[in-house]
């Protein structure tokens, strides 16, 4: 019985002893909005998939702090309703971090109107997003937001910011069936109501497969196709899949489609096959 609880107690020693523990340091600062710190702010760091709450509500003076793993890819992002916010990304964080502020600006304009295919029927099941370019008054800050998922009557509303720079997105997150045509706006100061998102069906399938200059198949190149504008129709891209080890790629592509096949490969650069009227 002593022999017994002895390897027990070894085995135990032994466990806690080989256990890598990541160490954890802070990343601080304050959450701003147009240079004013912001009351009420939640804040969330997010490692490897896994969202920790950080601050729940920030206090007057706007000031959070994240404790963070030192390994790994972090970003911390605020939340706070009528505002955006900017989010910060860290990468194997060393040593704690203080004066990581967080940008935001209020939502003040809004977008709104359809989603339809290109025979004007409403359509439902559609994500709605918007998003900003670099906003230049503040250094380094770009700015994202959801709008709403259509209903059976095809409505979206987005609320923007103030002098909004960038696009509004639309995308079928499952059986996607139609690709949408960004709407740009520009220095966007005021609300605008009947705005329509343009749907095209995605009626043909080119497929293959991406192979190196010898012959062998190449995975985990991300391959996407490319319709550029026309005088008579918009510019549409959207992204096919990632080869596997078979190299296979499967492209569901607009009728008539006159665009490019591009394909990614992260060690090399892009590659790119040209096509005309895919019927």
């Amino acid at each position: 019985m002593k022999k017994i609880t002895l390897s027990v107690f070894v085995f135990f020693v032994s466990l806690f002893l080989s256990t890598a523990w990541a160490a954890v340091v802070n990343i601080s600062g304050i959450v701003n909005v147009d240079g004013v710190p912001q009351a009420g702010v939640s804040v969330v760091a997010t490692t490897g998939g896994t969202p920790v709450l950080c601050t729940n509500a920030t206090g007057s003076d706007g000031v959070y702090t994240c404790p963070v793993p030192d390994t790994g890819q972090t970003n911390i992002s605020a939340t706070k309703a009528g505002f955006a916010f900017s989010t910060l990304y860290r990468n194997n964080v060393a040593t704690a971090e203080t004066g990581a502020n967080i940008q935001g600006v209020a939502l003040a304009r809004t977008v709104s109107g359809f989603v339809k295919d290109d025979a004007g029927n409403l359509l439902s099941g559609v994500s709605v997003s918007w998003s900003t370019i670099i906003n230049l008054t503040v250094a380094g800050s770009s700015y994202n937001g959801s709008c709403n998922t259509t209903l059976a009557d095809g409505a979206f509303t987005c609320h923007v910011p103030q002098g909004f720079t960038g696009s509004v997105s639309a995308y079928q997150s499952t059986n996607q069936s139609f690709v949408f045509a960004p709407l740009s706006r520009t220095n966007f100061t005021t609300d605008e109501a009947g705005v329509v998102i343009s749907g095209v069906a995605l009626a043909r399938t080119i497929s293959g497969f991406v192979k190196d200059a010898s012959g062998n198949v190449l995975s985990g190149v991300q391959v996407s196709w490319y319709l550029p504008w026309t005088s008579s129709s918009a510019s549409y891209s959207t992204y096919c899949n990632t080869t596997l080890t078979d190299g296979a790629f499967t492209c569901r592509v607009p009728q008539g489609f006159t665009g490019t096949i591009n394909a990614y490969i992260p060690a090399s650069g892009s590659l790119s096959k040209s096509f005309t009227s895919v019927f």
